[in-house]
């Protein structure tokens, strides 16, 4: 009897050129007797049809199971979100098992949605607000002194801010300075709606975890270069270290990761004054070539292994269901 179907799935310029993380998966799986293919998203359509999707022009029957890999999350054009969540639901209709499935990415995917979830699950987040004016970035700044601005749905820290109360050229009576009024008001104007949250104190590096499952299968740190503690800064790349056993960070990740139903998380916290926060769960894990087989790995047979678990797994349950 055949194995399973297993479509990677993601967006490249090339899918005959894959990363190395999913040539490395797609080998694994094979090897395992499922039948793995690595298909580019950009050459799916759906159909009215609950039997067949078209995949680069020919009709083709659904796999058993699509990992979702990341571009598929983040490189669309602005306003397509609703429509590509729309084709999550429809594919899991189907009976495709996707990996993360269709309700959590969509949780993941909204930082507000994201921060509500895991706050009810007692899980430590900064506050959460969402802001459309320039005054409501100013009460921020009274409530909770230096903020942080990002887009609802982002990523790779692109377009966060951070800003601190009385900049240059403030005016009396108000916080905000000239360039940060500028700022704010460009970006609400790009994005309509943005996150804010109170800057939290820190050693100047976050702590970046891979969860697989129910398990932690690798754990970096990032430590920044830059004088104002930046992790993300352009002109000041950051510097990694090994993470010694901690199990306060393990549970905080394993919990948060069961709270947004993930089989797969890449998540950022930072060390706090009372302890670790949860800066942002991204529902991927999308390079760990440098990591594979290092003192960051922490799984008995590899990252790549451990991904491929998590996949074989999922559709040994969806099959039995």
């Amino acid at each position: 009897m055949p194995g399973p179907t297993v479509w990677i799935v993601d967006r490249w310029e090339d899918a005959s050129k894959p990363t190395w993380e999913v040539a490395a998966v797609h080998e694994v799986l094979n090897g395992r007797g499922v039948r793995a293919e690595i298909v580019d998203w950009e050459d799916l359509r759906l159909g009215l049809s609950r039997d067949t999707l078209v995949r680069a022009g020919t009709e083709s029957p659904f796999p058993d199971a699509m990992v979702i890999r990341s571009q598929v999350l983040t490189r669309h054009t602005a306003g397509d979100t609703a429509i590509l969540f729309g084709w999550f639901d429809h594919l899991e209709d189907c009976g495709v098992r996707l990996i993360n499935r269709a309700t959590a990415l969509r949780t993941v995917e909204n930082k507000m949605r994201q921060a509500q979830v895991l706050r009810a699950a007692a899980i430590p987040v900064p506050d959460t607000r969402i802001i459309y004016s320039v005054q409501q970035v100013d009460q921020c700044m009274r409530d909770w002194g230096e903020i942080v601005l990002k887009p609802v749905y982002g990523h790779a820290s692109i377009d966060v801010v951070r800003m601190r109360p009385k900049g240059a050229g403030h005016t009396e009576g108000e916080l905000l300075g000239t360039r940060e009024e500028i700022t704010t008001w460009h970006l609400l104007n790009h994005y309509r709606v943005l996150c804010a949250q109170p800057y939290i104190p820190n050693p100047g590096r976050d702590i970046r975890l891979t969860v697989m499952g129910d398990s932690i299968a690798a754990a970096v740190a990032h430590i920044s270069t830059s004088s104002d503690g930046s992790v993300r800064h352009l002109l000041h790349p950051y510097t990694t270290a090994r993470v010694e056993n901690d199990p306060e960070l393990e549970y905080t990740a394993l919990t948060a990761t069961r709270a947004l139903e993930l089989d797969i998380a890449t998540i950022d916290l930072v060390e706090g004054p009372d302890g670790p926060v949860v800066i942002e769960v991204n529902p991927t894990a999308t390079l760990w070539r440098t990591l594979e087989g290092t003192d960051f790995d922490l799984t008995e047979k590899g990252i790549t292994e451990a991904h491929a678990d998590v996949v074989t797994a999922a559709v040994a349950r969806a099959q039995r269901q």
